[in-house]
């Protein structure tokens, strides 16, 4: 059953409002051979590129995700290290070996 003009021009406005073209030029040569590429593969560019545009986006939300939570982990750690008594905080930044938080103890006269 064909779709009706009305849901036609829906599809249209929905798609002008919600989906952007994502293109890119490249030279003849490379273009003929994309498609020759992607007929052997049974598969059309536009597949090729979502699954790629959709891969790179999946792989940012992960590393933001992996981030955020480095970023949650180092603020509780800090939160934790800030809690304990002074020389417990400087017992364990010497053994640490962090030379610029040791330095910072010794320009301060706490070590």
């Amino acid at each position: 059953m064909p779709i009706s003009e009305s849901k036609n021009r829906a599809n249209r406005a929905w798609d002008r409002d919600n989906m952007h073209t994502v293109s890119c030029r490249v030279r003849t040569e490379d273009a003929i051979e994309f498609s020759e590429y992607c007929k052997e593969n049974n598969t059309k560019p536009g597949a090729i590129l979502k699954d790629f545009v959709y891969g790179k986006i999946r792989l940012h939300r992960e590393l933001k995700c992996i981030n955020e939570k480095e970023d949650l982990i180092r603020a509780l750690a800090t939160e934790v290290i800030l809690s304990l008594p002074e020389e417990k905080i400087i017992d364990f930044i010497v053994k640490s070996e962090d030379k610029n938080a040791i330095a910072e103890l010794k320009i301060n006269n706490l070590i």
